[in-house]
């Protein structure tokens, strides 16, 4: 196998977008004719001499956080129409000067493909990249054949005895094995399809004109992130774990790209081969926008440098360009971390109208606004019941291994618990738990970071091998909407548990077949001697901290009982108090929210307020543990929201930092595959 080194991988090359035929026409958007007067449209660059309209310009109140979008970027042939400018809704009900872009999400600039070699003798021409730990490799016939010593895991078998490799070589295949719950008949096997098998559908992007700065950070979805010049959508990050479960591989082309039986072609990595807007002073150059209409740059400028000092959501600030995003580097699996506005909306044609975007849910009964009678399967934490749910079947015992190598304390199981779980499927989860492949590296020495960094959901392990997962892939918006909204579900809320199909643990299952907490692991916490969920003891229950984890930026997790003094051991366990308490009043009525009143629903009605518990914004503090008397920062899993810590305190590991979150990994459509 080799690392990618392909010649174009930073240049376009003859078939990139320096070879478009020229463009012709005008570009106008509502009333307001984009087009230069006398000027001839370079085919290279979109419209030449086209700035966004004055009063778009004009709306920008701080210059150095919002720039305007600039609607000439795009190329006009890869579009099936003209960029409309119009009064649009955004995800999260508010109304904005938007720009409308119509694509079919088919690449006019270049080729698809290829993905996969056929034989082992194949070379790189004949496949296309794959990403492991924030490494790009070449998917050519020795890459393949060699797999099983890239994961160490003897059980891939992708190659035959003839040498051809496994490929999913018909539509149905294809479509059986590109989903979260891979078909067993296409476990190990090279997930490819074919442009002939996809069923172009109109994708109608809603982008703000001058994007809104959020000063709180807006966790991506399972949607599109944003959109490419030639009207390519970028995706989140592809769902790894789900297809290295499998013993899959979905492998990209050398533009980033693969295609989803659902969603088309898209983009989960800019390699620096689709068209770019050059800056002319050395800074990375422009490649797309995102869906809250920040400008996305390439990851590397052009003295090959990677940009400095991005915030958590993957951007940074300069006086020429204002806020903006860099794209991740093209291993790892990420184009933006988080929004740092309010994005706008991804609508595929064929989506129902008239129903709030991830995921599905059934209207409010009168009287309880806000609050559907079930979150129906359809979102990233469910499945869709139309596929059936998925059959219960004999595991094997949990098995979970910790050891040391080198900076990190590396983690692996097969994500199965040690104790009792619940009934999976049932009435609210159609999925059957399975084993997993979990292998995490997280600091051995955690270091603060100047700034919180969102959980991608996945926060960090317990001790048995089981992900705590601090959020869901639910959210409420508009009406015929599709996109990110503040108005994330929560799973762990008492309202909402039996909803999600959580068992007595907290936890409940993916399509994938990943077991996970969303709040307090009973069963783990009986086993190590603590009290059931639901009782609130005297203090002799629990006679010193217990430790539950560890999260993914190397600090420990704890159960709720702790010193009333955090730096004195002598002191008195008590039950530890987040610092979050439920807003008062209602939510604002649709299409700016779900209306009805702040009852814990949402991880948005809730309001951190300083002082009034014993921890901070993390859900954490400093003080000393039985496992580090000289002291450490620790999390606590606590019963009151938010339950699982929402924010890192610390730099997140290489194995978070390269494999992206997961958002998006666990319903249907698969998005990614």
């Amino acid at each position: 196998m080799a690392i990618k080194s392909k010649s174009g991988l930073h240049g376009l090359d003859e078939s990139g977008s320096r070879g478009l035929v020229e463009l012709a026409g005008w570009l106008a958007i509502g009333t307001i004719v984009l087009g230069a007067c006398g000027s001839r449209p370079n085919p290279a660059r979109g419209l030449d001499g086209v700035q966004p309209a004055p009063e778009i310009r004009a709306q920008a109140a701080d210059e150095k956080r919002a720039k305007p979008v600039d609607p000439s970027h795009f190329i006009r042939a890869a579009l099936l129409a003209d960029i409309a400018l119009e009064e649009r809704v955004l995800s999260d009900g508010t109304r904005a000067l938007s720009y409308v872009i119509q694509s079919e999400s088919e690449p006019h600039e270049h080729a698809m493909g290829p993905w996969s070699p056929k034989h082992v003798t194949d070379g790189k021409e004949k496949g296309g990249i794959w990403m492991k730990d924030g490494e790009l490799y070449d998917v050519d016939g020795p890459f393949v054949a060699s797999i099983g010593d890239l994961y160490s895991d003897s059980d891939w078998d992708l190659v035959r005895e003839d040498g051809s490799i496994r490929v999913t070589e018909t539509k149905e295949a294809f479509e059986a094995a590109a989903r979260p719950d891979v078909d067993s008949r296409y476990h190990n096997h090279v997930v490819e399809g074919r442009p002939e098998w996809i069923e172009q559908k109109k994708t109608t992007y809603v982008i703000p004109a001058q994007p809104i700065f959020s000063e709180t950070p807006i966790r991506l979805g399972h949607g599109p992130v944003g959109v490419a010049f030639n009207g390519v959508n970028f995706d989140p990050p592809a769902p790894l774990h789900a297809i290295l479960a499998a013993h899959t591989i979905a492998p990209l082309d050398d533009y980033g790209g693969h295609l989803n039986p659902h969603a088309g072609y898209h983009y989960h990595a800019a390699t620096g081969r689709t068209k770019e807007v050059d800056q002319g002073d050395g800074h990375a150059a422009m490649i797309g926008y995102a869906l809250d209409g920040f400008a996305i740059y390439a990851h590397l400028n052009e003295q090959s440098r990677e940009p400095q000092s991005l915030d958590e959501c993957g951007g940074h600030i300069d006086s020429k360009r204002g806020y903006h995003y860099h794209a991740g580097a093209p291993g790892s699996n990420q184009i933006i971390h988080a929004f740092r506005g309010v994005p706008g909306t991804a609508r595929m044609e064929g989506e129902e109208q008239g129903e709030p975007g991830p995921p599905p849910h059934r209207d409010p009964p009168p009287g309880a606004r806000g609050r559907p009678d079930r979150v129906r399967p359809g979102g990233p934490e469910l499945q869709d019941q139309r596929q059936g749910p998925m059959e219960a079947i004999d595991l094997p015992e949990s098995t979970v291994s910790i050891a040391i190598e080198g900076e990190y304390r590396v983690i692996r199981s097969n994500g199965l618990p040690d104790h009792e779980a619940g009934t999976f499927p049932n009435e609210y989860n159609p999925n059957a738990v399975r084993p997993q492949t979990h292998e995490y590296r997280v600091p051995l020495n955690p270091k603060a970071s100047q700034r919180l960094t969102p959980a991608q959901p996945e926060f960090g392990i317990a001790l048995n091998g089981v992900l705590f997962d601090s959020g869901t892939g639910e959210f409420w918006t508009a009406s015929g909407q599709r996109g990110q909204s503040p108005w994330n579900y929560d799973a762990a809320s008492a309202s909402n548990q039996p909803r999600f199909g959580l068992d007595r643990n907290h936890a409940h299952v993916q399509p994938t077949g990943k077991y996970h907490y969303h709040g307090l692991p009973t069963g783990l916490m009986e086993k190590l001697g603590l009290p059931a969920d639901g009782e609130h003891p005297s203090h002799s229950h629990a006679h010193e901290m217990t430790l539950l984890g560890w999260a993914f930026d190397g600090y420990p997790i704890y159960a709720p009982y702790s010193h009333e003094d955090p730096d004195d051991p002598a002191s008195e366990l008590v039950e530890l108090e987040p610092s979050y308490r439920l807003k008062q009043g209602n939510r604002p009525d649709p299409p700016e929210g779900p209306g009805g009143r702040y009852d814990g629903t949402f991880g948005a009605d809730y309001e951190y307020v300083e002082g009034s518990g014993h921890l901070d914004r993390s859900n954490g503090r400093s003080g000393v543990t039985p496992e580090f008397p000289k002291g450490t920062y620790y999390y606590v899993v606590t019963r009151g929201y938010p339950t699982i810590p929402r924010t890192w305190h610390g730099i997140p590991g290489p194995t978070v930092q390269r494999r992206g979150p997961v958002q998006g990994s666990d319903g249907p459509p698969p998005p990614g595959r």
